[in-house]
């Protein structure tokens, strides 16, 4: 008997120790099935395995059958969890092995005897982990507090920022597993350096119900794809991280305390119409909410910091006496379509002409870009200068690659460009292009240097790029956007400055917060361009009497209004439909309804 239950014992902890070497490998952990709990398992059963033959044998042998097996089950239940709270007596596993005959019992006695309090050892220092990461939250109960639904490159770098613009936040990581990989382990460090607080519990189990409500608590929902956590995510099921953030969400909207509670926000990283629509359907709280898109919040801040300096102060003079604005979006992706859609609103301006010309390797790119925007590649508006409405000329140059003669030709036949954007999807490829276009203008004859943007996704590379030259000390010109440190910066995400001015603007008719995110896309870009218009001196003396300056403004806003409806895919309409995406004041400022008319 004692040789059977020996085997069983050694095949349970082999199996279990297998299991956990292979949901350490493979990352497919859980909350319940971790290696740590599987091999706990392993060593209880197999020392439970050992100890009833001793018991059902030599001390219990006299009693009933029945009774017999029941005390000897629990017996030897008790005296394996003695195991695991330090209480075994080393000279057990003699006795039985001298009983059994077998001295491989006292040898894997002994094994499984250091190691049970090891695995109980490491149970009770995951549970101080969280313990110490609550005592030190509890220390800063008024404190502004950040809570992120993952740790990941971007959201730890976004933490940092924030960090470092407010030395007295707390910051808090949830969903933080221990996994045994280089890349884990070291980005759980970088954590530790800024002081944050990490929970194994996801966001909404971690207990905040006593924060100070004078404080700020701000909630970032940043579950994404490529992170390890994210892989894991994919692993277990087919959920996304567009789908675990707009859950995530969706919970705090309605919990009982979050949603009544003041000065708290949501920060929800989401670019699908899936999550425009769930937002826009969240129930009424005061909980307020922000959806974060993957491309515009860099365009926006790279356009309201410098906007003027890269479009306007470079535009060239036309035989007609206007400032041409002469743009090359090279690749029509998430970045390239984005900025396309905010340059058409923001560079209305009285005086001046906007050309882009977008090129991309996909024969399809502008038939794409066409259905998603039709109202900015319509014939009828597209190049239709001067008809009191919005003014603008794009032309894709789809089907060409950056690499080919074609390219260069087609670059060197427009018009030459005054501000040039490159996003390709690939850090070498983009600064390959720019510096590729650099070298097309200056080797064909365009008359100036013109400015080039080229996004470049690493800090690092993009700290050793930004003073490049050439080996004879002469500088490329070329400035890099996009890195992940100012991507995920709190300027960009958070975006405080500009999503003030767009509210205040908004609540001058409406006292609640933005009821939509179209309202709060539509109110940041009608301040971004109030404010443009305020650097260019559109609302300086110009001699004209109020009534004709309103006019004149009114006729601005009209036409960069057209610009932005255009870039969020309406057209004109007999009725305002916002599924059908129609309006019916889509027309020359001249054509307007008199309900329409701001002047």
């Amino acid at each position: 008997m004692y040789a059977v239950f020996l085997v069983l014992s050694l095949v349970c902890l082999a199996l279990c120790v297998l299991i956990a070497l292979r949901i350490n490998r493979t990352y497919k952990r859980t909350r319940i099935l971790t290696p740590s709990r599987v091999l706990a398992v392993g060593v209880f059963v197999s020392t439970w395995m050992l100890l009833f033959p001793y018991y059902y044998q030599s001390i219990f042998c006299q009693q009933f059958i029945l009774t017999r097996i029941w005390e000897s089950i629990w017996v030897a239940v008790h005296h394996a969890i003695r195991f695991f709270v330090v209480d075994a007596d080393y000279f057990d596993f003699y006795t039985i092995s001298v009983r059994s005959g077998i001295g491989l019992y006292f040898i894997l006695g002994t094994v499984l005897m250091i190691l049970a309090p090891l695995l109980t050892f490491s149970v009770i220092l995951s549970f101080f982990s969280n313990f110490t990461a609550y005592r030190q939250y509890i220390m800063h109960p008024g404190a502004p507090t950040y809570v992120f639904s993952e740790l990941s490159e971007k959201s730890l770098a976004l933490a940092t920022d924030i960090k470092r613009n407010h030395s007295d936040a707390v910051v808090i990581f949830t969903d933080v597993f221990e996994e045994d990989n280089e890349e884990s382990y070291e980005i759980r460090e970088r954590a530790k350096e800024i002081g944050a607080l990490c929970f194994k519990k996801d966001m909404l189990s971690i207990n905040l119900l006593f924060h100070s409500t004078k404080s700020l608590l701000c909630f970032f929902a940043i579950a994404e794809d490529k992170s390890v956590r994210g892989m894991y995510r994919q692993a277990q099921s087919s959920t996304t991280a567009e789908e675990e953030n707009l859950k995530q969400a969706y919970q705090l909207s309605t919990h009982w305390f979050y949603s009544k509670r003041a000065n708290t926000k949501l920060f929800v990283f989401s670019t699908g119409t899936q999550g425009e629509m769930l937002l826009d359907n969240l129930p009424k709280s005061n909980l307020t909410v922000r959806r974060v898109e993957r491309f515009k919040p860099l365009i926006l801040q790279t356009l309201y910091q410098n906007g003027k300096e890269l479009l306007f102060d470079t535009a060239v003079e036309s035989h007609s006496g206007e400032k041409q604005i002469n743009v090359v979006v090279v690749g029509a992706g998430g970045y390239g379509r984005e900025m396309i859609k905010t340059l058409a609103w923001y560079c209305q301006m009285d005086g001046y002409r906007l050309t882009i010309d977008v090129f991309d390797i996909d024969p399809l790119a502008g038939e794409e870009f066409a259905f998603e925007c039709p109202g900015l590649m319509d014939s009828g508006h597209n190049g239709a200068f001067g008809k009191g409405e919005a003014g603008f000329r794009i032309r894709f140059h789809s089907g060409v690659s950056v690499h080919t003669e074609q390219f260069a030709a087609q670059l060197s036949a427009i018009e030459w460009p005054t501000y040039v954007f490159v996003a390709l999807g690939s850090d070498e490829l983009n600064v390959n292009t720019a510096i590729t276009v650099r070298r097309i203008c200056r080797q064909r004859g365009c008359p100036y240097n013109p400015f080039i943007h080229a996004v470049l996704y690493d800090s690092a590379v993009k700290t050793a790029l930004i003073n490049a030259s050439d080996r004879r000390g002469r500088p490329y010109g070329i400035e890099f956007v996009g890195d992940l440190k100012t991507s995920f910066s709190e300027r960009v995400i958070m975006n405080q400055e500009l999503g003030d001015e767009a509210l205040n603007s908004y609540q001058q008719w409406s006292d609640r917060d933005f009821e939509s995110e179209y309202d709060y896309r539509a109110s940041v870009s009608a301040v971004m361009h109030r404010m443009l218009c305020e650097k260019m001196g559109v609302f300086a003396e110009s001699g004209l009497s109020e009534e004709e300056k309103a006019e004149l403004l009114s006729r601005l806003e009209h036409r960069r209004w057209m610009a932005y409806m255009y870039g969020e895919g309406y057209v004109y309409g007999p009725q305002r439909d916002d599924i059908a995406k129609t309006h019916p004041a889509l027309l020359p400022y001249d054509q307007l309804p008199a309900p329409f008319r701001r002047g």
